[in-house]
């Protein structure tokens, strides 16, 4: 089993859980949500659109939950992108004009003009058909948790809130890698204060704090 981690950002903080797999981590969260009284408030949770079990252990965990939203995180979307049209797609000038327009069609929310655009390619653009279609079939399966991310910069902006880089992350978006968390966690929980690669002990929840602890 791995160590799993979630990031929560409020206006009060930015928070990280880690936990030995997601069911454990979920539990802890809604222990940390009620304990410092934000039952009540709406819940956007980011996710890296791998695979997995997580949308079905959110949807029990979170099912009682007033109102809350899955989103596909933009970093972890464009990253994706770039991966299987570099695999996909003869030349460099090609990836790169195909990949600008892309990205230009999905910051918008635009899947279904991403989707066609994609499918329109032209057969000498394409050096590999099978990554292009994993890519399709990535955006399909995501399409649910694409957002307009343009509007929903414009909304941080007119929120008001603070520039700093956790209340971004919080509402824009975009957060670091989850191995950026994860060697975070890791250096906090070995007093070594570095990165270590060994496993955690069975049951060992933790809390770092980037900001007022609440708990």
């Amino acid at each position: 089993m791995h160590t799993t981690v979630a990031h929560i950002a409020t206006e009060a903080g930015s928070y990280v859980l880690s936990d030995l797999g997601v069911v454990a981590l979920l539990k802890q969260m809604l222990a940390f949500l009620l304990t410092n009284g934000l039952a009540g408030r709406s819940l956007m949770v980011f996710v890296d659109g791998q695979r997995n079990h997580l949308h079905t252990a959110l949807v029990k965990a979170l099912g009682c939950w007033r109102s809350w939203q899955v989103i596909l995180d933009w970093y972890q979307l464009e990253k994706r992108c770039r991966e299987n049209l570099n695999l996909a797609l003869k030349g460099r000038l090609i990836r790169k004009q195909v990949l600008e327009h892309l990205l230009a069609l999905l910051w918008d929310g635009r899947v279904g003009s991403a989707l066609e655009y994609l499918a329109g390619l032209a057969s000498e653009q394409i050096k590999n058909a099978a990554e292009l279609a994993k890519l399709i079939g990535y955006l399909q399966r995501q399409r649910p948790h694409i957002p307009c991310y343009s509007v929903r910069k414009q909304l941080v902006r007119l929120a008001q809130f603070k520039q700093s880089r956790r209340e971004r992350e919080c509402l824009g978006g975009s957060h670091p890698p989850e191995t950026q968390w994860n060697e975070l966690i890791t250096s906090r929980l070995n007093r070594g204060g570095g990165p270590s690669n060994s496993s955690p002990k069975p049951g060992s929840g933790s809390l770092v704090s980037d900001g007022p602890n609440r708990v």
